[in-house]
């Protein structure tokens, strides 16, 4: 995932992203590209990043 793609999860946090909208967001052509660059990078998909950070938020 990429810094913008991470402070634009974070900067929202109550909202319902879609990997595809936050791909849009971030300027990336597809989901699949912002997906594999994620995968690549931090070694998780968005939408399991995204799910992760929701249910830390949900525990506070």
């Amino acid at each position: 995932m990429t810094a913008t793609a991470l402070a634009a999860l974070h900067r929202e946090p109550a909202r319902p992203w879609t990997v595809a909208e936050l791909a849009r967001a971030v300027g990336y052509g597809s989901e699949s590209a912002l997906s594999f660059t994620s995968k690549r990078v931090m070694g998780i998909a968005p939408s399991d990043y995204r799910r992760r950070a929701r249910e830390t938020e949900d525990e506070h």
